[in-house]
């Protein structure tokens, strides 16, 4: 990229300047070779704050109809889809092009698009924040600027047109947001540490109603008494899985059941979020019942599983405190999303993916939220992640 040390001014709305200083460093930046593997040492990012923002954009005119469906069927066997880039990202799978089933051609076949950098990672920018004007740029404004440099290098782009094409075939990998991408992930030879599109985000818990986050942790405990033995203690997230240029997200939360005997719920919600606790106002939720069943909640209904385990009937299984599950959304390409549940065993590991327990029959609306809801005091989820592919 261009700007080596120094920040340039660039238009990227009308009537809306703004100095931007990216650093063309190996790593961070495609080049003739290649992306450099990432740095692992903890090597110091230097007294400038420096993030790294993780890009996906089209290759310009890289869309096309296959001519037969071999291609179609190695990028199938690859597992390189749009709709299943969540999938790719836990069996760490990457390529550079990918089949678009939301974009179908004349012969029935879907497109195929082929991006700059690896999928569904994303391409690595490092950006030097100190440079950038406080509250001025977003995650999407550094890769819509390392698009523009990549289709013409060199080039300050003289009208919107360049910036427009951009727009429309860059996105964010991850959901980076102020201040997410300016925290030091940057080493001073300016190389991410590591890809960061790999490793979940920690839930970062709002709307708190008598629970505890442990001072910023991922694990969320009821920690308020509850005489009248109600749903009444919870919390969401901050951040959500949203629509990106009219698509959708694949995504999925995943937690853990630990903590002692308690009844607690975590889900997908739709909308924005807010202070109701209750776990009938959870749209796609797994129940960990006191006496070691799981069930499902939609919307506060019980879908009724196989098995009578427990007192209450109608459970898909039994959990231990060191059991995980993870709840996933699939975009439909239609402003919603295909919901599966799913319990991560010993042969389903982050690296392979979860075959799920139960598919629901209602689609999710984004946006999204992870939602919860605790019974009794003490009640525990622990190491709530989630991921986010777009």
């Amino acid at each position: 990229m261009r700007g080596f040390f120094t920040a340039r001014i660039r238009c990227l709305r009308v009537n809306w300047i703004w100095p931007l200083a990216l650093l063309a460093l190996p790593g961070c930046a495609l080049s003739a070779g290649g992306i450099a593997p990432p740095l692992t040492s903890n090597l110091d990012p230097g007294p400038e704050p420096s993030g790294v923002v993780f890009c996906q954009i089209e290759k310009p005119e890289s869309r096309h109809c296959p001519a037969d469906e071999q291609e179609i069927a190695d990028l199938v066997d690859a597992g390189f889809t749009l709709a299943a880039g969540a999938e790719a990202l836990i069996v760490k799978a990457t390529g550079t092009k990918v089949l678009d089933y939301s974009k179908i051609c004349d012969n029935g076949l879907p497109q195929v698009v082929e991006f700059e950098g690896p999928f569904p990672e994303g391409l690595p920018v490092c950006v030097d924040c100190s440079a950038r004007v406080p509250d001025g740029a977003s995650a999407l404004d550094v890769c819509i600027a390392q698009c523009e440099d990549l289709t013409a290098p060199g080039v300050v782009p003289a009208t919107a047109i360049t910036f427009a094409d951009c727009a429309n075939r860059t996105s964010v990998a991850v959901n980076a947001l102020e201040p997410t991408f300016c925290s030091g992930a940057c080493s001073d030879a300016g190389a991410a540490f590591v890809y960061q599109r790999r490793i979940p985000d920690p839930v970062v818990w709002k709307n708190q109603v008598g629970v505890d986050d442990g001072g910023g942790s991922s694990t969320l405990t009821r920690s308020a008494d509850n005489p009248t033995h109600m749903f009444d203690a919870g919390a969401d997230s901050g951040d959500t899985v949203d629509t990106v240029n009219d698509t959708g997200n694949d995504a999925y939360v995943e937690f853990t059941a630990s903590g002692p005997a308690a009844t607690r719920v975590a889900g997908f919600s739709e909308g924005p979020g807010d202070t109701n606790t209750d776990y009938h106002q959870i749209n796609f939720a797994i129940s960990l019942f006191s006496e070691g069943c799981y069930y499902v909640f939609e919307k506060g209904a019980q879908v009724i599983g196989p098995y009578n385990n427990c007192s209450a009937s109608g459970d898909f299984g039994t959990f231990g405190s060191t059991d995980k599950f993870r709840i996933s959304l699939k975009d439909k390409f239609d402003g919603t999303a295909e919901v599966s549940y799913a319990k991560v065993t010993g042969s389903c590991s982050t690296n392979i993916e979860c075959m799920p327990f139960y598919t629901s029959l209602t689609p999710a609306h984004y946006p999204l939220r992870v939602d919860t809801s605790f019974l009794e005091q003490g009640g525990q989820l622990g190491a709530v992640v989630l991921v986010r592919i777009r």
